[in-house]
């Protein structure tokens, strides 16, 4: 059985929580004999909780660091008619909207992402408090 939630948090508690999850074993019955132990069919294993990250990001900068944060993740513009139609109720319930073209002359930071897959779902400006002016998040 496959479960998918997502997760919203600081990366620290975001990762106590899997750990947690990790350490939780769950009653497996055997449905049949497995060659090469001494498992058999109807035998109740102990099976561990796997948790699998398909992970949903929001990355916060300040609004005209937008097209160099793009940058940094892409490194060209992205078409981005070849995920809307699979991000568009996502990008829906976030309330966002498409992420823009950036200036590819803009600078692009050096991160580690080789065997990282990273996909554009949405923008959302930022909202002010109308009474003290803070942000709200």
């Amino acid at each position: 059985m496959h479960l998918f939630v997502l997760t919203r948090g600081h990366q620290d508690w975001v990762n106590r929580w899997a750990n947690d999850l990790l350490a939780q074993y769950f009653p497996y019955i055997v449905p049949q004999d497995v060659k090469g132990t001494s498992l058999k069919a109807g035998d109740v294993a102990q099976v561990q909780l796997s948790v699998r990250p398909i992970q949903l990001f929001e990355l916060v900068m300040p609004e005209p660091c937008l097209g160099e944060v793009c940058h940094t993740l892409w490194d060209k513009n992205i078409e981005h008619t070849k995920y809307d139609k699979k991000l568009w109720a996502l990008r829906k319930i976030l309330g966002a909207q498409t992420v823009p073209t950036f200036d590819e002359k803009l600078p692009k930071r050096i991160i580690n992402n080789q065997f990282v897959a990273c996909y554009p779902v949405g923008i959302k400006p930022d909202k002010y408090n109308e009474i003290d002016g803070h942000e709200e998040l």
